[in-house]
């Protein structure tokens, strides 16, 4: 909720596979939409700005990230998604303005919206930035 800024709608969903010994509880659920409610969507709509959490169960009969992660990204974009920025439970972003900036480099691409960008992390720093671990993309890129 800190490095949020206005101009875009964030919609969080967490995919989970079906049986997770964690998510896959209704009263753990529960437990984290109130969690969510009271340190986020309060904290963030006192600023103007809207946020939803959603979560999606799985069955993940592949038991590997990449069904999960096309479930969940086709899921926000038929929700009506314009963008879907894809990360891990760790991830913890730390600059301001993460969303505009890269929207803003989307939209530069040519053509326009089609492509996919990512952040600067610490472990992209250190393997010279060869691969993308957190994607940004447009619902074009679909």
């Amino acid at each position: 909720a800190r490095t949020v800024t206005r101009g875009f709608e964030y919609w969080v969903y967490v995919g989970y596979d079906a049986g997770d010994l964690y998510y896959d509880s209704e009263e753990r659920l529960e437990m984290l939409r109130g969690w969510f409610r009271d340190n986020v969507s309060e904290v963030l709509e006192k600023r103007g700005i809207r946020v939803k959490l959603v979560f999606l169960r799985f069955l993940n009969l592949l038991m590997k990230p990449g069904p999960v992660f096309n479930f969940v990204a086709g899921s926000a974009f038929r929700d009506g998604a314009s963008y879907v920025f894809r990360v891990n439970d760790d991830t913890e972003i730390l600059t301001r303005g993460w969303a505009e900036a890269m929207a803003a480099r989307l939209k530069a691409m040519d053509p326009p919206l089609l492509g996919v960008v990512g952040p600067v992390s610490g472990q992209d720093a250190s393997a010279k930035r060869q691969m993308i671990t957190h994607d940004f993309v447009h619902s074009t890129h679909l």
